[in-house]
């Protein structure tokens, strides 16, 4: 659902995680209702840990690991299948939890002296400027912002807060209180001008990820929102 709204807070936090099963979580977007009758629109099979490893280091003992293609928790660089893109597992200030060789829990641990969110034309430019490094050892590069469609894609609609398929972005929970202390905020840029809104503050489509849905919010350099990315590039 595109929604033309304008919103005046820089961050949402995403607060209450919901739990997920294989993968998918039970939407209690309706009056506090759980769902059982919504059919999930990023189900797990679609992705693949581009970096996944056959197995890992914890506490001195090597663990192995069901399949690399599916090891979510170790792989910084995750494929969609069905759009074909590469997408980093965690947004741009995060890195996937990796000491000494050693992951646990597949979380996004963020990176120190770094900003958990930007202004937009910021995130334009560091978004084509950032690598990432995968367990396999690889840096990968080439990154950009997301438009809008493509970051819409990413939406779980059978889950909220956060509306992802947290079992493929293991990193990524709704437990935080505030995106500058190493939590998560809802809205992610994309890189999508709004051109049918007068809007002085340049209108851009984010994602709210709590929700799941997109809206506008303001992205000029020196007033705008200050949100999240999250790095997208096209499969080889």
């Amino acid at each position: 659902m595109m929604k033309r709204m304008m919103i005046s807070l820089a961050v949402l936090t995403l607060s209450g995680a919901v739990s997920a099963g294989d993968s998918q979580c039970q939407s209690e977007k309706v009056s506090g209702v759980l769902r059982t009758d919504l059919v999930a629109t990023t189900p797990t099979a679609r992705f693949v840990a581009v970096d996944g490893r056959s197995s890992y280091t914890l506490a001195g003992t090597v663990v192995p690991v069901l399949s690399a293609a599916t090891d979510f928790d170790g792989a910084s660089v995750i494929k969609d299948t069905k759009t074909n893109l590469l997408w980093s597992k965690c947004p741009l200030g995060y890195s996937a939890h990796r000491d000494a060789g050693n992951y646990a829990n597949g979380s996004c641990v963020k990176d120190l002296n770094t900003p958990a969110v930007y202004r937009w034309s910021d995130a334009m430019t560091l978004a084509a400027a950032a690598s990432v490094v995968g367990a396999d050892g690889l840096t990968y590069t080439g990154w950009r912002l997301p438009n809008v469609k493509e970051l819409a894609s990413l939406i779980e609609r059978k889950c909220a807060y956060p509306a992802l398929n947290v079992s493929v972005f293991t990193g990524v929970d709704g437990s935080g209180t505030s995106s500058n202390s190493g939590k998560f905020s809802a809205f992610v840029w994309t890189n999508t001008p709004e051109r049918n809104v007068l809007y002085s503050t340049v209108p851009v489509w984010v994602v709210d990820f709590a929700k799941g849905e997109t809206m506008v919010v303001g992205g000029r350099a020196d007033t705008g929102s200050e949100l999240m990315v999250w790095l997208v590039k096209d499969a080889p």
